[in-house]
């Protein structure tokens, strides 16, 4: 055993050493509830995304190494005993490794990556982890002791997980036999297929040594602890499911993935999340980890609805809308016809010589005229009275007043669209021209949650000195931004600058973000600036409201105001 130990550290240590010659495999390994179909498609978005450094493309193969769904209830359960199995191959290993160094089992020794101990102890993990999978002891280990997690029997839980590994084994030794043993593989794994390939790797590892020199992991959105141990994974901020895995509600995997991006979700989303395969935060692999688009597309024959489509796919999918419901439609934030870099880009890892090509969109929608998005509510303020039909005025009688094109407010004027009109959406856009006038101001909007009465409010006052400001109340109160500073039990987002001149505002509701902007003109901003909301916008109707505040805060003017719902 100890030679067999020493071996298996020598490997490690000298694994790289291998000329980067020959030809390359690339396998994918999919994660759970993914149909064969699914994997496929994986693969080929895979493929289509990366380009040879190293030698040509014919050069490069691409494999799926597929792992067989069981139904969500049986694949989630297996997830919990491959956790527990790296658990205990962990605590085997370091029990293992302090009898080799005479200490202790109470005693503490270090493991990482750079301490003395870690070569010998990454040893040890592989040859635990993969006895344990292979051998099928999951159960004499005792490694996990609810065997009826989640509706599985741990039975047969064990026996697939233990089938599923050696099949993705035996396909993964026979490709590097190929080219008479000088083929190299690189596995990418997604989410469950991490802990299946970190088995994998520890079993050739520790029982092929030789083959072992050509064979590399970049796994995506990993689940396994082991992959996150040895960072052999890209993993996004705040992966919404690999929160819930981790059962933590601050998941932070860097990994080796860049740090500039910030794809992620938070916890409040998860409804949203489990609901939408199309959410651009989700753990899919294609839609979030590879290269997507956020484009507006047909939902019927009138209206458009905002939708995630991988690169690839969008040609096709707009096209086939198009035949379907008779027309087209995007976003007016997409018409430019410039080119568009999407997804990870190059700063996806490189896989032992090959790197991700950046994939670059070049003039969407070029061939199709864009379509500028209509606003769902608008006002201009062009009569002589209130408009009813969008409006009731809630202040003081006779506080709002209409002419020459605006809507002025004396103090505590303002009026609101409760009962009138409401808003829904994933994603909601407030626009207006505006400014308090007096000098001293506090003119706002309110978004009102239509059910709860919990409201966001943004606009200009120079009450303690906050300027550009936005706050929310109730469950809505911003989770990243200081207390209010005059005493008030919610946290206030203040920027500064207050001001009587008219600016041009815009207010972004997106999922639980408020994005808030101002300048002379809404193509050249001065100020913003984003916050997480306590709640989600999606699913829930809102009113709007416009005024300013009491006597010595008034009076505040509105040149027009206009929504937009996606």
């Amino acid at each position: 055993m100890r030679r067999l130990i020493f071996c298996m550290a020598m490997v490690l240590c000298c694994g790289n050493a291998t000329a980067e010659t020959g030809k390359i495999s690339i396998a994918y390994v999919n994660g759970i509830t993914n149909t064969e179909l699914q994997g496929y498609e994986s693969l080929q978005a895979l493929a289509r995304r990366y380009i040879s450094t190293a030698q040509k493309p014919s050069d490069i193969e691409y494999r799926l190494f597929y792992n067989k769904t069981q139904g969500f209830f049986d694949d989630t359960g297996e997830l919990d005993v491959q956790d527990s199995v790296e658990a205990k191959a962990r605590q085997l290993a370091i029990s293992a490794l302090k009898k080799t160094l005479r200490l202790q089992e109470t005693d503490h020794v270090t493991v990482e990556d750079g301490s003395p101990n870690h070569l010998l102890y990454k040893a040890y993990l592989d040859a635990f982890l993969s006895d344990i999978i292979f051998e099928k002891k999951v159960r004499t280990q005792d490694v996990f002791n609810d065997w009826n997690v989640i509706g599985t029997d741990g039975d047969v839980a064990n026996d697939d997980i233990a089938k599923t590994a050696i099949s993705i084994a035996y396909q993964v030794l026979n490709e590097l036999t190929l080219d008479n043993n000088t083929r190299r593989v690189v596995l990418v794994p997604h989410s469950q297929g991490n802990y299946y390939v970190q088995a994998v790797a520890a079993l050739i590892r520790a029982r092929a040594p030789d083959a072992a020199k050509r064979l590399s992991v970049m796994g995506v959105g990993a689940v396994s602890s082991i992959a996150l141990e040895r960072k052999e994974h890209v993993s996004l901020r705040q992966d919404r499911a690999l929160a819930l895995h981790a059962s933590t509600n601050d998941y932070y995997l860097a990994g080796n993935f860049e740090g500039g991006w910030q794809l992620g979700a938070t916890p409040s989303q998860d409804d949203r999340l489990q609901i939408n395969p199309n959410d651009p935060k989700n753990h899919g692999f294609i839609e979030t980890y590879m290269s997507s688009i956020v484009v507006m597309l047909p939902f019927d024959g009138i209206n458009c609805g905002r939708t995630v489509v991988p690169v690839e796919r969008f040609a096709e999918e707009r096209e086939s809308r198009r035949q379907y419901f008779g027309h087209v439609c995007q976003e007016k934030y997409k018409a430019a016809n410039g080119n568009v870099v999407v997804g990870i880009g190059a700063n996806f890892p490189e896989l032992r010589g090959v790197k991700l090509a950046p994939y670059i969109v070049k003039k969407i929608e070029a061939s199709i005229p864009p379509i500028v998005s209509e606003a769902v509510f608008s006002d201009e303020f062009n009569g002589s009275s209130l408009d009813t039909s969008k409006w009731k005025a809630t202040g003081p009688v006779n506080a709002v007043s209409i002419a020459g094109g605006f809507s002025q407010f004396a103090a505590s004027g303002r009026i609101d669209t409760q009962g009138k009109v409401v808003f829904s959406g994933n994603k909601i856009v407030i626009e207006a021209r505006m400014a308090g006038q007096g000098g001293s101001r506090d003119t706002s909007i309110g978004f009102t949650d239509a059910d709860s009465g919990d409201l966001v409010y943004s606009g200009d006052t120079n009450y303690f000195s906050r300027g550009f400001f936005a706050a929310a109340s109730g469950a809505y109160n911003l989770t990243d931004a200081p207390r209010a500073t005059d005493g008030s039990a919610f946290n206030v987002l203040a920027l500064g600058g207050s001001t009587n001149q008219f600016m041009e505002y815009r207010w972004t509701f997106d999922g639980d973000k408020i994005t808030i902007e101002r300048g002379t003109t809404l193509s050249s901003i001065t100020q913003n600036a984003t916050r997480t909301l306590g709640r989600s916008i999606v699913g829930r109707k809102y009113y709007l409201s416009i005024g300013t505040a009491g006597p010595n805060y008034s009076p505040g003017t509105w040149d027009w105001v206009r929504v937009y719902t996606y």
